[in-house]
């Protein structure tokens, strides 16, 4: 009887009701038409463009996110012993990524569901007389600007992706892919609409900013030139000049002191705001307690089993400090296995520029082993050696056993008042640079190298070899190729761990052995992996779609 009132009900349903209850507003679902009816509206749209940061770039272990997958860990700057603590990133580490590869999907899908988004805003914001002016310009500007970044994303690495340019309907479900070149004049595109509506605000000086500016849309538009370079060529130069040019010319931004670099990845120090003039755009994060370098063991103790039974409130003792008292994030996790390592070849650069004055090294990495190892109180120091070809040798005869690594701890972790340093909780807040003022400074000197600038490349170039301790006449014995080397090396330490050298060994047309993952395999280097493959779920979802041709 039970089953007969079930057929009954649903006979009615589908018998005697007209379909106009499926046009119907759903009662808590907003559509685009009920949505953007207000400022507050359009503003909330905006601020969900966002998203795409956290998932591209570090999140809590400073792992797996896509931009470090593929902009970091397949370069030549750091390496794992074979005892690796993620395994996630061995497949970039080896080159040995396929189009099954998940972090190979989520750079795409990420980023399409972010182009969608942006397609939301500009069809539903373009001449809607319910928004005022001037928050309609900045939506319309954010979106434009996150469309071109998805572009320049996917461009870089894909090469040939579809271009997307309205909200999917039934006649673009399946697009087909555009050439490179067309890829590429559709970022500029976007990134000259964003400017060119005057949405934009301009940079406040001394501010940790994560939304975007003209600072931030001139800046990242100089670095889409830079990639778009190619070796022996003069293309593009004038306009990576032109756009590190307004940078400058906006007066708000400046390089920091050297003397506490580690400083400027992080919003607070203590319970004050850090003033920051380098940082242009940044990505902020949580990184959790139970993450963030505790080192192995220290006389006998397991400090990670001390960490975990004070937390998440009280005096943290296993918390890592150097010499001078600052607390750092470095690559390795609570077991004594490491995320990740500086490479042989960086450390010997580093170790180099050491000697010639630059304090760089003692700033972004350490060189700990049992020996360096102290106790302070509650906290464990790590006296900070630069030891780089014995320590990196013990590294490879013991993979890492026995506590030697090359440790990262460019990245500073916050510190709160009192000696509760957890803050009563679990996070600590950072900022990871998306782009900062020292990266304009080195694109402006290559710019002006390659426009027969000398003297201009040099004294741009300076500003950098000056705040890391170089001799104020260190640049002068430079000319010719040996100051574009310079100025390369220079990037490579500057820059390092913050997404940009994988870009710039393939704009170098030096994405090849030896400049590659420097994990053993990784020897298997064939031109494919210079360019991602488009993910097999989207060919199979997607008649029209063409794997690239390296990967056919």
């Amino acid at each position: 009887m039970k089953n007969l009132l079930y057929l009954y009900i649903l006979f009615f349903l589908f018998t005697s009701c007209s379909t106009e209850f499926l046009k119907e507003e759903h009662p808590v679902q907003s559509t685009s038409e009920t949505f953007f009816t207000s400022d507050a509206d359009a503003e909330a749209a905006a601020i969900g463009l966002y998203e795409y940061t956290r998932n591209l770039y570090f999140g809590r272990d400073m792992v797996e996110h896509f931009a470090s997958n593929f902009d970091i860990f397949m370069g030549d700057n750091v390496t794992l012993p074979r005892n690796f603590y993620k395994n996630s990133i061995v497949p970039w580490l080896t080159l040995n990524f396929n189009p099954e590869n998940g972090s190979v999907q989520q750079a795409w899908a990420t980023t399409y569901t972010t182009i969608y988004r942006a397609n939301w805003i500009i069809e539903n914001l373009t001449d809607n007389d319910a928004i005022s002016e001037a928050v309609k310009n900045k939506a319309l500007s954010e979106a434009y600007f996150f469309r071109g970044f998805c572009y320049f994303n996917l461009t870089r690495y894909f090469e040939e992706v579809p271009i997307v340019l309205e909200v999917t309907n039934d006649d673009n479900l399946y697009p087909e892919k555009s050439s490179n070149e067309e890829c590429w004049n559709q970022v500029f595109t976007d990134f000259e609409k964003s400017l060119s509506l005057g949405g934009l605000p301009a940079p406040t000086q001394n501010f940790v900013d994560g939304r975007i500016n003209t600072g931030v849309a001139n800046a990242i538009m100089a670095r889409a030139y830079l990639y778009r370079t190619e070796p022996g060529s003069d293309q593009y130069w004038d306009k990576v000049k032109e756009y590190t040019s307004a940078v400058e010319n906006l007066g708000a931004y400046d390089l920091e002191p050297i003397d506490d670099f580690s400083k400027y990845f992080v919003y607070t120090n203590g319970d004050k705001w850090v003033e920051n003039r380098e940082m242009i755009w940044v990505h902020g994060f949580s990184y959790g307690s139970t993450y963030g370098g505790l080192p192995f063991l220290y006389d006998g103790k397991n400090y990670a089993t001390l960490a975990y039974m004070s937390m998440p409130v009280g005096y943290n003792t296993g918390l890592l400090k150097n010499d001078k008292g600052k607390s750092y994030l470095v690559g390795n996790g609570l077991t004594g296995r490491a995320y990740y390592a500086a490479s042989k070849s960086l450390s010997d650069l580093m170790i180099d520029y050491f000697n010639k004055g630059d304090q760089r090294t003692s700033e972004y990495l350490m060189y700990p082993s049992f020996n360096s190892y102290a106790l302070d109180g509650d906290a464990v120091v790590v006296k900070e050696t630069v030891d780089s070809d014995s320590l990196y040798q013990k590294l490879v005869e013991s993979n890492g056993s026995a506590g030697e690594y090359i440790h990262v701890k460019k990245f500073e972790i916050r510190e709160f008042v009192g000696e509760n340093i957890w803050d009563g909780g679990f996070n600590h807040s950072m900022v990871f640079p998306i782009i900062r003022y020292g990266d304009i400074m080195l694109m402006r000197a290559e710019a002006e190298y390659h426009l027969g600038n000398e003297a201009e490349a040099r004294s741009y170039l300076k500003y950098i070899t000056d705040r890391a301790g170089f001799a104020a006449d260190y640049l002068d014995q430079f000319s010719g190729q040996d100051l574009l080397d310079e100025i390369l090396k220079q990037r490579r330490v500057e820059l390092f761990m913050e997404s940009l050298r994988v870009p710039d060994l393939k704009r170098l047309g030096q994405f090849k052995s030896p400049n590659i993952g420097t994990f053993p395999g990784s020897a298997n280097f064939e031109e494919k992996f210079t360019v991602l493959p488009i993910p097999r779920r989207e060919l199979d979802a997607n008649p029209n779609l063409v794997q690239h041709s390296l990967w056919r």
